[in-house]
């Protein structure tokens, strides 16, 4: 007798996991098109882009042809909506749990899935700011800022602790006697 390795879903988890990329799909086509999702700013870290991070983050994948393809699905989904006259964005926005949002993005930064390493030339945020945005639904500099500072605090407590880098210094205070 033969077993798989993975679970066999069943009909209705299929079609609910369809449903739940579709919604994605059009979440992040919908960035796109309002241009809060840039393609412009590889990753000195890991090369990829604000949107390719964001690929790998909501749907795990992690295999550079795979990233492609989703990539190129999304973004031909978006110009096909953007052409659309009768679009009007009804993006279903998923119920938004911030503590566990946080605690998936600062994972994810820990894993070097997303970066915070290169400026988008159209946005001046970084793939995290941006991925931040689309996950929070915020727009504002201040309050994204503060999303940062949770976000980078989480991810100093899965690392262990404190991260004894200039560049991730949150309190400013790496290299000065404090006492």
């Amino acid at each position: 007798m033969e077993y798989d390795s993975e679970p066999q879903k069943s009909d209705s988890e299929d079609k609910n996991w369809q449903e739940i990329e579709f919604q994605l799909k059009v979440r992040i086509a919908d960035a796109i098109i309002c241009k809060d999702i840039t393609d412009d700013n590889p990753s000195l870290t890991n090369g990829y882009t604000a949107l390719e991070q964001l690929i790998m983050y909501e749907f795990e994948i992690y295999e550079i042809e795979e990233i492609a393809n989703k990539k190129e699905e999304i973004i031909s989904f978006a110009m096909d909506l953007e052409l659309d006259e009768d679009w009007e964005a009804e993006v279903e926005v998923p119920t938004f749990d911030k503590e566990l949002a946080h605690r998936k993005i600062a994972g994810a930064v820990l894993r070097g899935i997303i970066t915070d390493d290169r400026l988008s030339p159209w946005s001046k945020l970084t793939a995290l700011d941006q991925i931040i945005c689309f996950e929070c639904g915020i727009v504002e500099f201040e309050s994204i800022k503060e999303e940062r500072r949770a976000i980078k605090g989480i991810e100093m407590d899965l690392r262990g602790g404190s991260k004894a880098s200039e560049e991730d210094d949150v309190w400013g205070t790496y290299g000065k006697e404090i006492y």
